[in-house]
């Protein structure tokens, strides 16, 4: 089977959408079968002037618009797909992340589209879909429709997406499937390391973006925990914090790169000798990070919110907090559960039959 992979991202770069669609590509060539790589799909100059147009309009009006739909970008995308369809004549397409791309394919091909959220779950959820012009909101909603009607497969790794697609776009249940996407890993660590050797706790915060990942509450958490006596690290990895956080027991990594052997051998000695993968997160549609620190063994503390209930279960692979609670409440919770040795090794063990059996 010739499988052609469809995507605005470039699947063979590590970094594009988290990784996502390069390990989806790994995955599906570890399968077998004939891999046919449809992408990247974009035009350049073209979407660089609709961020000018975005920019200027954040500025001056305080409002934003999506420069795919204010320059009608699918018809383009959807004319470039066919090319490259024609060309290669795939069987089946898959499609990640390409509801920009799918809604004017005029191809004949199956589709399998997936994602980790709709158009109407993250507008007005992400900044970057807040303040939208009625028109952007209306024609987004529109192609996020017709992209749904024209798969003939949709995969979401949550119920959260899957919920969404059938209730705010009318999709029929019988075409949608609920998939966990997976750990976006080179290599599958062996098991659970014993992280009882170190008397210390060590919080990790992983993550690019302080404020939405939560890193002020992280912060409390850390005070909270110093104010109760124990020995407490935390752990920033991916970002600086702002000048004002400071505290003798955090440290700031800014930055690694899995790419670079020295780094990712770097991170899988944060994941291993963690406590907690602490990451009170304000908005999130999955969440491959907790699929990895439970690859590790690594209990998630995190919020409910959007589809992060779809990784983390609690008691089995980590808890997470309502989206209102502060750095003490999960400070309390990490403080119980360290409490008691055994059942925080059992938590270590039942995180990763997690990974291991989802």
């Amino acid at each position: 089977m010739k499988i052609g992979f469809l995507s605005k991202h470039d699947p063979t770069n590590p970094r594009a959408w988290s990784g996502t669609p390069h390990y989806m590509l790994k995955a599906l060539e570890d399968c077998g079968g004939e891999i046919q790589v449809l992408a990247p799909i974009d035009v350049p100059w073209l979407e660089q002037a609709g961020r000018a147009v975005n920019f200027a309009s954040r500025t001056l009006l305080k409002k934003r618009i999506r420069a795919q739909e204010f320059l009608s970008l699918p018809k383009l995308y959807g004319g470039i797909g066919d090319r490259m369809i024609s060309e290669t004549d795939p069987d089946v397409l898959y499609c990640p992340a390409a509801s920009s791309i799918i809604p004017f394919l005029k191809t004949d091909k199956p589709i399998v589209y997936t994602s980790d959220a709709t158009f109407s779950l993250m507008r007005d959820y992400y900044d970057r879909f807040s303040d939208l012009w009625a028109s952007s909101s209306e024609k987004a909603n529109r192609f996020e429709r017709l992209a749904l009607e024209r798969s003939d497969l949709i995969v979401y790794p949550t119920e959260w997406a899957a919920k969404s697609a059938v209730e705010d776009y009318g999709i029929s249940r019988k075409k949608i499937r609920v998939v966990p996407y997976g750990a976006n890993l080179t290599e599958e660590p062996d098991g659970v390391t014993d992280r009882f050797e170190s008397d210390v706790c060590r919080l990790l915060f992983l993550g690019v973006d302080w404020e939405r990942k939560g890193g002020e509450i992280a912060f409390e958490a850390l005070e909270f925990l110093t104010q109760k006596g124990l020995p407490v690290e935390l752990v920033v990895c991916g970002c600086i914090p702002p000048e004002n956080f400071n505290h003798p027991n955090l440290r700031v990594i800014p930055f690694l790169n899995k790419r670079e052997r020295e780094d990712r051998l770097r991170l899988i000695e944060l994941l291993e000798t963690s406590s907690f993968l602490l990451l009170p997160t304000r908005k999130e549609c999955y969440g491959i990070v907790f699929c990895e620190a439970s690859a590790y063994g690594l209990p998630s503390i995190t919020t409910d919110t959007g589809g992060v209930s779809g990784v983390v279960t609690n008691g089995v692979n980590g808890y997470t907090l309502p989206p209102e609670d502060r750095g003490e409440a999960y400070g309390k919770l990490i403080y119980q559960l360290l409490e008691n040795r055994e059942n925080y090794l059992e938590l270590r063990t039942k995180t990763r039959l997690e990974y291991d059996t989802r």
